[in-house]
């Protein structure tokens, strides 16, 4: 089922460019699976326990992390005899950042600031980190795929964690809700996304 969402959704972003073609599609795809699932006699409960929908996430939301974010809860060792790991990471994100500007450069057909690009990405990292976040850099697929859907002004990558930190805020509950045919809708999107950007126009 993801296959084919994923399919349908990358064919229609290449003819619809718009901005909101993206999430009315992905409702729709919401939509339809609880269509199906009710024509099916499947209930929210079932279809948990099978394994197509998130299980509901304990009440509380993202506030509940803070009580963590504390110096003394740190295990020293374990952070001293994860060093190397610590730096195979960093050489990690370094190339990943790097591969990420210049599909960037292909994909967005612009030139970009290397230097600019990954100071960037330290600082994001460094403020991440202060809060316990993971280390991560720019995901190339998602950026072309706004791109094309004419999400080209810095409001899209504003209002994402906005509406990220809303999701946090009211306990994850709607997490319970949303199947992971999505998710899987997704990652196929961004991959057709990434294919065709390396395999077929560069």
């Amino acid at each position: 089922p993801s296959l084919i969402a994923g399919s349908l959704l990358y064919w229609g972003m290449n003819r619809v460019r718009h901005v909101l073609f993206l999430p009315i599609a992905l409702i729709g795809v919401v939509i339809s699976f609880y269509i199906v699932a009710s024509i099916l006699s499947f209930s929210l409960v079932s279809l948990r326990e099978s394994g197509f929908v998130f299980r509901s996430l304990p009440e509380g939301g993202v506030f509940d992390a803070f009580k963590w974010l504390s110096v003394t809860k740190i295990d020293w060792s374990v952070v001293l005899n994860g060093l190397g790991k610590i730096g195979g990471l960093i050489l990690v994100c370094t190339i990943g950042a790097s591969v990420a500007t210049t599909a960037l450069e292909i994909g967005a057909e612009t030139e970009l600031e290397p230097n600019h690009e990954f100071r960037a990405h330290g600082l994001a990292n460094l403020g991440a980190a202060l809060v316990g976040g993971l280390p991560a850099f720019t995901l190339t697929g998602p950026s072309l795929s706004y791109l094309r859907l004419g999400a080209s002004s810095r409001l899209m990558p504003i209002l994402r964690p906005l509406f990220s930190l809303a999701l946090g805020v009211a306990g994850l509950s709607l997490l319970g809700l949303v199947p992971k045919v999505m998710v899987g809708t997704l990652l196929v999107v961004f991959a057709f996304g990434l294919m065709d950007e390396w395999l077929i126009r560069a």
